[in-house]
């Protein structure tokens, strides 16, 4: 398992920003660079295509047209560009994808809606051909079931941030491999809503979850669509008080904007102070 990108919608540093994190961003390099958010779950099944999925591919030396799943989280820009997606078109009209079966990309049924009319005001261009749906199958998702794809099981949970979507909450995913390993992915997030929380079953091995920014300033309450470090950990002590994560369970943040305070070491240090052993994610970081 990899992370391919680590940043919230802009990425970090925004090329038109020179706010303070940005600026040092560009100083420190290395960790602080940050690509916009995607994860891949081994060879086969990724987790959210944004605009930068291209340079993730190729920094990393991924061959990522071995990929048969996509998972989509929600449908902003930055985790799911429907047009980096339907680049394959071109990669089967040069016959580079020749033999290859079709593209599974699951998505909420609110994003699909979406998307179907996204696609469709792309394509009302004389520039561009209605071919992809041979070689992509998407495929809507409820919120709250379970699926299965080759050897691993979904199940897909209600997140607490809006998207384009008629009434589209982000989905987050558990994803149970054939060995048992579990993991949560959650991105974008909000504090769950009880109907959320009432949802988590099982122990989770793995957590990867967004921290968006240092403070919601939101004048001590808690965060809306985002999670703060605040909220962070107190979605951690609802899963703790759950037994949906005990001690054994490996915890990630992902997902930061330059609206954070702390720059990676720092927000990792902050991590190390509470009862969590938070590891802050980076651009290329494999945990499995």
């Amino acid at each position: 398992m990899k992370f391919l990108g680590t940043s919230a919608a802009d990425s970090i540093p925004n090329l038109h920003c020179q706010c303070a994190h940005c600026m040092e961003a560009r100083k420190r390099k290395g960790k602080d660079i940050r690509m916009r958010a995607s994860f891949l779950l081994d060879e086969n099944n990724l987790i959210d295509i944004g605009q930068d999925i291209n340079a993730q591919s190729q920094k990393f030396e991924l061959e990522l047209y071995r990929l048969k799943n996509i998972f989509i989280t929600h449908s902003h820009e930055d985790h799911f560009s429907l047009n980096e997606l339907l680049n394959i078109s071109h990669a089967h009209k040069n016959g580079g994808a020749k033999g290859r079966e079709k593209l599974n990309v699951y998505l909420s049924k609110p994003a699909y809606g979406y998307m179907e009319k996204l696609y469709a005001a792309m394509r009302t261009s004389p520039f561009n051909e209605s071919t992809e749906s041979q070689y992509v199958n998407f495929i809507p998702l409820d919120y709250f079931e379970n699926y299965e794809t080759g050897d691993m099981k979904i199940y897909t949970l209600k997140g607490n941030h809006d998207a384009y979507g008629e009434g589209e909450k982000s989905i987050n995913y558990i994803f149970t491999f054939k060995n048992g390993v579990k993991v949560l992915y959650a991105s974008d997030t909000g504090y769950y809503p009880d109907e959320t929380f009432e949802h988590l079953e099982g122990k989770m091995d793995y957590v990867i979850m967004e921290c968006c920014t240092t403070d919601s300033k939101n004048k001590g309450k808690r965060a809306g669509s985002h999670l703060d470090i605040k909220g962070y950990l107190e979605m951690l002590d609802e899963f703790k008080k759950r037994n949906f994560i005990d001690e054994n369970t490996k915890i990630y943040a992902t997902h930061m904007s330059h609206s954070h305070d702390l720059m990676h070491q720092e927000l990792q240090d902050t991590f190390d102070k509470t009862d969590y052993k938070v590891v802050v994610a980076y651009d290329g970081l494999d945990i499995c």
